[in-house]
């Protein structure tokens, strides 16, 4: 291979590269949103708990697949985006119900 044959390969794997950590984001950005839109983060976050010990049951056997990683690192951080979602989710609710705590009665006519 010439030099320049090598740049112009090297030039194509940071293309690739970079349209792969542009996927990821877009990813990441699609899980967060799909995440905070779920009615149920209770329900999902067990979902999740359960696909991890899923992932880390196939990676602890005897035909370990690399790839297990990598998927088992994604689930965690969906796991971890669930809990801060219900913490969000919890803080807002708390700030709710202290100013409808605050708010004078409406006083009624008769």
């Amino acid at each position: 291979m010439t030099p320049a044959e090598i740049e112009d390969r090297f030039a194509k794997y940071d293309e690739r590269i970079a349209a792969l950590e542009d996927a990821h984001e877009a990813q990441k950005w699609t899980i967060t949103a799909l995440i905070g839109s779920h009615p149920n983060l209770k329900l999902l976050l067990g979902m999740i708990r359960r696909a991890i010990q899923g992932m880390r049951d196939r990676s602890a056997s005897a035909a370990h697949d690399p790839s297990c990683e990598r998927i088992l690192q994604q689930l965690l951080e969906a796991e971890s985006t669930v809990l801060q979602a219900m913490v969000a989710r919890e803080r807002v609710l708390g700030r709710k119900k202290a100013e409808q705590a605050q708010e004078p009665e409406p006083e009624r006519e008769r």
